[in-house]
């Protein structure tokens, strides 16, 4: 059980959201004939290499590609619950998806979708762990449902939250960046060192090092 603060309220997902599977009902999926269209159409992967935002797609559905699938709309958040369990992004497009994603919408006035997509991922582990074993790994979507989302008492608050969720991000990556720049330092004297070394052998062994 998540510890929340004061006043904040342990609410069911699909009290604040609409929680939704994806949806493509053909099968071969790969049939040729549904895709091609104007209609994009994303998968599992493109979640999972999103860092939070879906801004790109490789695929479209056509006309007969769309009856068999649904659209979901710019701002949902998208979760997926098969190979990758847990990744969450938000659509900066509308887009379709199969069932190996969950589309989840917040309802105007309850909740934003930056909020809602930072709190699913205090549940990745726990849903990656719930996922049943087998040959490819899948979470019960419905398990997503009645999940207690925290929620503060206003919308102000989860923009509020939200936004300082951000500034602790970017002083992270400042951060990381500043390691990563000492870490490549470090590796570019180690090898500068490594190289005088191997010139010191060489020199030694080649009569050419002198007092």
């Amino acid at each position: 059980r998540k510890k929340i603060p004061d006043g904040w309220l342990l609410t069911p997902l699909s009290e604040v959201c609409s929680v939704e599977r994806g949806k493509f009902g053909h099968r071969p999926r790969n049939d040729p004939d549904y895709y091609g269209g104007k209609y994009p159409f994303i998968q599992t992967g493109n979640v999972a290499n999103a860092n939070g935002r879906v801004k790109t797609y490789s695929q479209t559905l056509n006309e007969k590609g769309l009856k068999t699938s649904k659209m979901f709309p710019k701002g949902t958040v998208v979760i997926t619950i098969a190979a990758n369990i847990g990744d969450t992004a938000i659509l900066e497009f509308d887009a379709c998806f199969p069932d190996s994603l969950i589309g989840v919408t917040p309802i105007p006035g309850k909740a934003i979708p930056e909020y809602i997509e930072y709190a699913l991922r205090l549940y990745q582990k726990e849903l990656t762990r719930d996922a049943s074993t087998g040959a490819q790994k899948n979470i019960n979507y419905k398990f997503l449902k009645p999940l207690l989302i925290p929620i503060p008492k206003t919308i102000d608050m989860q923009k509020e939250i939200v936004q300082n969720i951000k500034n602790a991000e970017e002083k992270f990556k400042s951060q990381k960046t500043q390691f990563e720049n000492i870490k490549e330092n470090y590796e570019n004297s180690i090898t500068y060192v490594n190289h005088i070394q191997s010139s010191i052998l060489d020199a030694a062994f080649s009569g050419k090092l002198v007092k």
